[in-house]
């Protein structure tokens, strides 16, 4: 069975800088506590 971050790792979002980058990327090296929000407007 895969697990939730395997499943997460392939997905590219935009950074502010305007780059993407990989979800992967960003435990490969440490954890990461990754928080969604929810426009309500």
């Amino acid at each position: 069975m895969e697990t939730v971050a395997a499943r997460l790792a392939p997905i590219i979002l935009p950074e502010v800088q305007g780059d993407y980058i990989r979800l992967g990327e960003l435990w490969h090296e440490r954890p990461v506590a990754m928080i969604f929000l929810r426009h309500y407007g």
